[in-house]
Protein backbone atom coordinates (compact mmCIF):
# COMPACT_ATOMS: atom_id res chain seq x y z
CA UNK A 1 0.00 0.00 0.00
CA UNK A 2 1.32 3.34 -1.07
CA UNK A 3 1.37 6.20 1.42
CA UNK A 4 -0.25 9.43 0.26
CA UNK A 5 1.63 12.65 0.90
CA UNK A 6 0.38 14.88 3.65
CA UNK A 7 -1.22 18.12 2.50
CA UNK A 8 0.30 21.26 3.96
CA UNK A 9 -1.03 24.80 3.72
CA UNK A 10 -0.64 28.13 5.39
CA UNK A 11 -3.44 30.30 6.59
CA UNK A 12 -3.75 33.76 5.12
CA UNK A 13 -5.74 36.46 6.84
CA UNK A 14 -8.49 38.04 4.83
CA UNK A 15 -8.33 41.78 4.07
CA UNK A 16 -9.94 44.23 6.48
CA UNK A 17 -13.39 44.46 4.87
CA UNK A 18 -13.78 40.73 4.10
CA UNK A 19 -15.40 37.65 5.59
CA UNK A 20 -14.42 33.99 5.40
CA UNK A 21 -16.77 32.06 3.13
CA UNK A 22 -16.58 28.41 4.21
CA UNK A 23 -17.86 26.21 1.42
CA UNK A 24 -17.65 22.40 1.30
CA UNK A 25 -13.92 22.04 0.81
CA UNK A 26 -12.40 25.49 0.59
CA UNK A 27 -12.38 28.72 2.48
CA UNK A 28 -12.38 31.93 0.47
CA UNK A 29 -12.25 35.58 1.42
CA UNK A 30 -15.31 37.49 0.25
CA UNK A 31 -15.37 41.28 0.42
CA UNK A 32 -18.37 42.92 2.08
CA UNK A 33 -20.32 45.55 0.09
CA UNK A 34 -19.61 49.21 0.90
CA UNK A 35 -22.67 49.61 3.15
CA UNK A 36 -21.77 46.51 5.22
CA UNK A 37 -18.87 45.51 7.46
CA UNK A 38 -17.67 42.08 8.67
CA UNK A 39 -19.06 40.69 11.92
CA UNK A 40 -16.58 40.20 14.82
CA UNK A 41 -16.13 36.52 13.99
CA UNK A 42 -15.82 37.35 10.23
CA UNK A 43 -18.57 34.91 9.27
CA UNK A 44 -21.18 37.32 7.88
CA UNK A 45 -21.51 40.90 6.67
CA UNK A 46 -23.58 43.15 8.92
CA UNK A 47 -24.84 46.72 8.54
CA UNK A 48 -22.39 49.48 9.43
CA UNK A 49 -23.20 51.61 12.42
CA UNK A 50 -24.38 55.03 11.26
CA UNK A 51 -22.87 57.81 13.30
CA UNK A 52 -24.67 61.11 12.88
CA UNK A 53 -24.56 64.41 14.62
CA UNK A 54 -27.61 65.56 16.50
CA UNK A 55 -28.11 68.66 18.56
CA UNK A 56 -30.97 66.89 20.32
CA UNK A 57 -28.52 64.44 21.91
CA UNK A 58 -26.28 67.21 23.25
CA UNK A 59 -23.47 66.77 20.71
CA UNK A 60 -21.18 69.81 21.15
CA UNK A 61 -20.28 70.09 17.45
CA UNK A 62 -23.94 70.09 16.45
CA UNK A 63 -24.82 72.65 19.09
CA UNK A 64 -22.02 74.95 17.93
CA UNK A 65 -23.15 74.65 14.28
CA UNK A 66 -26.70 75.43 15.35
CA UNK A 67 -25.60 78.46 17.40
CA UNK A 68 -23.38 79.91 14.64
CA UNK A 69 -26.11 79.45 12.01
CA UNK A 70 -28.70 80.99 14.31
CA UNK A 71 -26.50 84.01 15.01
CA UNK A 72 -25.98 84.47 11.25
CA UNK A 73 -29.72 84.29 10.62
CA UNK A 74 -30.38 86.81 13.40
CA UNK A 75 -27.76 89.19 11.93
CA UNK A 76 -29.47 88.96 8.54
CA UNK A 77 -32.85 89.66 10.13
CA UNK A 78 -31.36 92.69 11.92
CA UNK A 79 -29.93 94.07 8.67
CA UNK A 80 -33.22 93.48 6.86
CA UNK A 81 -35.24 95.24 9.56
CA UNK A 82 -32.77 98.14 9.49
CA UNK A 83 -33.13 98.42 5.70
CA UNK A 84 -36.93 98.34 5.97
CA UNK A 85 -37.01 100.98 8.73
CA UNK A 86 -34.76 103.32 6.76
CA UNK A 87 -36.19 102.58 3.32
CA UNK A 88 -36.90 106.26 2.61
CA UNK A 89 -33.28 107.40 3.02
CA UNK A 90 -31.26 108.14 -0.15
CA UNK A 91 -28.57 105.56 0.68
CA UNK A 92 -31.05 102.69 0.94
CA UNK A 93 -32.89 103.84 -2.18
CA UNK A 94 -29.60 103.99 -4.13
CA UNK A 95 -28.62 100.47 -3.04
CA UNK A 96 -31.65 98.91 -4.81
CA UNK A 97 -33.34 97.57 -1.67
CA UNK A 98 -35.29 94.88 -3.53
CA UNK A 99 -32.04 93.22 -4.55
CA UNK A 100 -30.75 93.61 -0.98
CA UNK A 101 -33.84 91.84 0.36
CA UNK A 102 -33.43 89.01 -2.14
CA UNK A 103 -29.78 88.62 -1.17
CA UNK A 104 -30.49 88.67 2.58
CA UNK A 105 -33.28 86.09 2.29
CA UNK A 106 -31.10 83.79 0.20
CA UNK A 107 -28.25 84.13 2.70
CA UNK A 108 -30.65 83.22 5.52
CA UNK A 109 -31.72 80.15 3.55
CA UNK A 110 -28.05 79.27 3.01
CA UNK A 111 -27.42 79.59 6.76
CA UNK A 112 -30.18 77.04 7.36
CA UNK A 113 -28.28 74.39 5.36
CA UNK A 114 -25.86 73.43 8.19
CA UNK A 115 -28.83 72.96 10.52
CA UNK A 116 -30.35 70.55 7.99
CA UNK A 117 -27.05 68.70 7.66
CA UNK A 118 -26.76 68.25 11.41
CA UNK A 119 -30.35 67.07 11.69
CA UNK A 120 -29.41 63.84 9.92
CA UNK A 121 -30.18 62.17 6.61
CA UNK A 122 -33.76 61.61 5.54
CA UNK A 123 -36.00 61.35 2.50
CA UNK A 124 -36.77 65.08 2.59
CA UNK A 125 -33.61 66.56 4.08
CA UNK A 126 -31.13 65.08 1.57
CA UNK A 127 -32.70 66.57 -1.60
CA UNK A 128 -33.56 69.76 0.29
CA UNK A 129 -29.90 70.25 1.25
CA UNK A 130 -28.81 70.15 -2.40
CA UNK A 131 -31.35 72.76 -3.47
CA UNK A 132 -30.76 75.01 -0.48
CA UNK A 133 -26.99 75.04 -0.93
CA UNK A 134 -27.25 75.49 -4.71
CA UNK A 135 -29.84 78.25 -4.70
CA UNK A 136 -28.45 79.90 -1.57
CA UNK A 137 -25.09 80.24 -3.33
CA UNK A 138 -26.28 81.20 -6.81
CA UNK A 139 -28.84 83.86 -5.85
CA UNK A 140 -26.41 86.18 -3.99
CA UNK A 141 -23.93 85.80 -6.86
CA UNK A 142 -26.69 86.63 -9.35
CA UNK A 143 -27.62 89.69 -7.29
CA UNK A 144 -23.99 90.81 -7.33
CA UNK A 145 -23.90 90.25 -11.09
CA UNK A 146 -27.07 92.32 -11.59
CA UNK A 147 -25.70 95.14 -9.42
CA UNK A 148 -22.37 95.10 -11.25
CA UNK A 149 -24.24 95.23 -14.54
CA UNK A 150 -26.20 98.27 -13.32
CA UNK A 151 -23.06 100.06 -12.16
CA UNK A 152 -21.38 99.32 -15.49
CA UNK A 153 -24.27 100.93 -17.35
CA UNK A 154 -24.22 103.96 -15.03
CA UNK A 155 -20.51 104.68 -15.35
CA UNK A 156 -19.89 103.51 -18.90
CA UNK A 157 -21.81 106.11 -20.88
CA UNK A 158 -19.65 105.57 -23.97
CA UNK A 159 -21.23 102.21 -24.73
CA UNK A 160 -23.37 101.64 -27.77
CA UNK A 161 -26.58 101.00 -25.85
CA UNK A 162 -29.58 103.11 -26.72
CA UNK A 163 -31.21 105.26 -24.08
CA UNK A 164 -34.22 102.94 -23.93
CA UNK A 165 -32.03 99.86 -23.48
CA UNK A 166 -30.09 101.61 -20.70
CA UNK A 167 -33.35 102.41 -18.88
CA UNK A 168 -34.46 98.79 -19.21
CA UNK A 169 -31.18 97.47 -17.79
CA UNK A 170 -31.40 99.96 -14.93
CA UNK A 171 -34.95 98.91 -14.00
CA UNK A 172 -35.42 96.78 -10.93
CA UNK A 173 -37.75 94.42 -12.84
CA UNK A 174 -34.95 93.57 -15.28
CA UNK A 175 -32.51 92.91 -12.44
CA UNK A 176 -34.96 90.69 -10.57
CA UNK A 177 -35.65 88.83 -13.82
CA UNK A 178 -31.90 88.33 -14.26
CA UNK A 179 -31.62 86.88 -10.74
CA UNK A 180 -34.64 84.64 -11.38
CA UNK A 181 -33.09 83.31 -14.60
CA UNK A 182 -29.91 82.36 -12.75
CA UNK A 183 -31.97 80.70 -9.99
CA UNK A 184 -34.00 78.66 -12.50
CA UNK A 185 -30.83 77.53 -14.27
CA UNK A 186 -29.34 76.40 -10.93
CA UNK A 187 -32.57 74.67 -9.92
CA UNK A 188 -32.62 72.73 -13.21
CA UNK A 189 -29.00 71.65 -12.82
Amino acid sequence: QKKSPRCCFTCKTCPANSIVNRSQETEKCVECPSCLRPSPDRSTCVLKDVEKFSFLNGDSFSISVFVVSSVGILCNIFVMVTLIRHSTTPIVKASSPQLCYIMLVSLMVLLMAPILMVSGPGDTTCPLQRYIIGLGTVIPLAVLFARTNRINVIFNRRNLLTNQLQKMIMSIKYNILLVAIFAVIQFCI
